[in-house]
């Protein structure tokens, strides 16, 4: 979770600046795999990442979501701006809440 953190202060930062927006792409599920439940997984983890970067002042209305189903690449979740793209790789387990596998 301390990616996540350590990312909010800089997105708060390129956020206050007009329009700018996060767009935070989540996957889940196996390789390609765009079925409904690859999708609930992608929109869960999606959710979880939202709501850690509102808890840490990113307005809700500056972060779009989109659930991406099983992963193209090896990535679980990406998270970019106007000016911080930044993707967060599946070896960072960090990011994921207590007790729970990303």
């Amino acid at each position: 979770m301390n990616v996540i953190h350590g990312l909010a202060a800089t997105l708060n930062s390129a956020l206050s600046s007009g329009s700018a927006k996060v767009e935070l792409e989540a996957y889940g599920g196996p390789r390609g795999d765009k079925s409904s439940d690859s999708r609930r997984l992608s929109l869960k983890r999606a959710l979880v990442v939202r709501e850690l970067l509102i808890e840490d002042g990113i307005p809700s209305e500056k972060i779009d979501v989109r659930a991406m189903g099983g992963a193209d690449s090896a990535r679980l979740i990406a998270l970019t701006s106007s000016c911080a793209p930044r993707p967060v790789s599946p070896s960072d387990r960090s990011r994921a809440p207590r007790g729970q596998a990303p």
